[in-house]
């Protein structure tokens, strides 16, 4: 079967997304793709890394979720599921893929205008104006560009012309990486259709069954935490996520070692898609 795992390893090596990266053999000084996170949030930990030894026959995995929309006033309300499997699971249903976010020039001024005064977003809102998306490039475009919004109807016009190009091209950014998000849903696709049987049949043979993860307490690296005792091996992990506006996929092959901590970290920019108000 090493040759299953070479082919998985050379497929998902071609995807520079974080949700398609094996997260194998990962340094403690590489840092993840944080398209989304706040910048002041944890961003040196890999996203995988073994953490503790234990004296213990089985691995322990355990998926740490952390994404901003996660608050503490609305953790509790959410529907969600995560499971770890010993073959490739059959990709989550994705009804649609978010619309990208508007560069032309009347349109965008027009939102920044809305935002930076007339309409301006509550970061606690669960559906906040224009999407999240549209909230991080707007946000983080005068954070890098060191631009306030106005106070008054006064300088909006000013303010407006001087944000359009840092917005601009933020939102040029997040467009092209929501497309490379598209195309390693697609690249999941085609693995699952070509290797599922035939890693699905080795499995069987070793006696080896899905596994559902239980939700544990979380830290202060975690809003939501799925722990669970798994034999050492090849798995792939799948969760789903849903929150008032908004359902996360995750999807993520991990190699579990026996007798060890594997720590995997959930994000925004590793989800292998988002519905919804994104």
């Amino acid at each position: 079967m090493s040759r299953f795992f070479l082919t998985l390893f050379l497929a998902l090596s071609l995807c520079s997304l974080p949700a398609m990266s094996t997260a194998d053999n990962t340094s403690a000084k590489d840092k993840p793709v944080t398209m989304y996170e706040d910048e002041d949030e944890i961003t040196s930990d890999p996203h995988h890394k073994v953490v503790e030894q234990h004296k213990l026959g089985l691995g322990y995995v355990k998926v740490n979720i952390h994404v901003s929309q996660l608050a503490p006033s609305i953790v509790n309300n959410f529907v969600g599921s995560a499971s770890i499997y010993p073959f490739p699971p059959r990709p989550p249903k994705v009804r649609y893929n978010p619309a990208p976010l508007s560069t032309d020039e009347e349109s965008l001024k027009m939102k920044i205008e809305n935002e930076g005064y007339a309409s301006r977003t509550s970061a606690s809102d669960p559906y906040p104006q224009g999407g999240w998306r549209w909230q991080f490039a707007y946000h983080r475009a005068l954070k890098n560009a060191r631009l306030s919004e106005p106070r008054s109807m006064v300088g909006m016009n000013a303010f407006t012309r001087e944000a359009f190009k840092p917005v601009k091209e933020e939102c040029e950014r997040v467009n092209a990486f929501e497309a490379s998000r598209v195309a390693a849903f697609r690249q999941v696709e085609d693995f699952f259709v070509e290797n599922e049987k035939s890693i699905k049949n080795d499995a069987v043979q070793k006696n080896l069954n899905p596994i559902q993860l239980r939700r544990v307490a979380g830290s202060a690296k975690s809003f939501m935490t799925y722990a669970q005792k798994v034999p050492g091996g090849k798995w792939w992990i799948q969760v789903e996520h849903k929150l008032p506006g908004l359902t996360f996929h995750w999807y993520q092959p991990v190699t579990i070692e026996a007798n060890k901590t594997t720590e995997i970290r959930l994000t925004e920019s590793n989800a292998i898609s988002i519905e919804g108000g994104w």
